[in-house]
């Protein structure tokens, strides 16, 4: 039997997921559950030259190459995951340190000492405090750039609805754990055995949430979590 999979992601970002997991040969299907909302002059605050660039989402490297100054160019570039480090490439930049664990704590570990050192952190309004938390522990100097912010879909559990039953949700991120979780209270056709997400901090928020959790991905093996099942 073919394994039926909803992909939670924000509309821009589902049909290539989509896509990816049917080439695997599962039977994917789309149900966006987030939706992400720019901060007017969000890039007003960046140094032209930081020693330091911190990316932790590829829609933050999105933004960053549509806002960002010409003349912005930062000594090294950090990103957490893959998709990221596609993003940060996309916006031509180059990237220096991707650590092997996807979470911004690892990516500050990962850049040795910088106390003093200037780190812009380029972020959604909804980002994992531990990443700020191990920036201002590092004693470096920080620029908080918040470019985004990440809300439910208003029509989350409509979208449930008429994807209908499935075997497992795909969740990327804590905010699509957040709103399937609250979508999940409003909908009445939706019926799923758990959930699979990808990174720790994904599967924490899941759990948190009461959700089920049936398997946890790493980069790019989301589809490997899915064939586990």
């Amino acid at each position: 039997m073919t394994l039926r999979a909803l992909v939670t992601r924000a509309s821009e970002d589902a049909p290539a997921t989509v896509a990816a997991l049917r080439d695997a040969g599962f039977d994917a299907v789309a149900a966006p559950l987030i939706a992400r909302r720019e901060v007017a002059g969000w890039a007003d605050v960046l140094p032209r030259n930081p020693d330091v660039l911190l990316l932790t989402s590829a829609h933050a490297a999105a933004l960053l190459a549509a806002r960002a100054p010409a003349d912005f160019r930062p000594g090294r570039v950090a990103v957490v995951g893959p998709a990221t480090a596609r993003g940060a490439r996309a916006a031509g930049l180059l990237v220096h340190v991707e650590p092997h664990e996807a979470t911004g704590v690892a990516a500050v570990a990962a850049l040795g000492p910088i106390v003093g050192v200037t780190v812009v952190h380029v972020r959604a309004e909804d980002a994992v405090p531990a990443t700020r938390a191990a920036l201002d522990a590092s004693g470096a100097h920080v620029v908080d750039a918040v470019a985004y912010r990440t809300e439910a879909a208003p029509d989350g559990a409509a979208a449930l609805d008429a994807a209908g039953a499935v075997d497992v949700v795909t969740l990327l991120s804590p905010s699509a754990a957040r709103a399937y979780a609250d979508a999940l209270t409003r909908t009445t056709r939706h019926a799923a055995r758990g959930v699979v997400t990808l990174g720790a901090t994904t599967t924490d928020a899941a759990a948190a949430l009461g959700l089920t959790v049936l398997g946890t991905g790493t980069g790019a093996s989301l589809v490997d979590a899915l064939r586990a099942l």
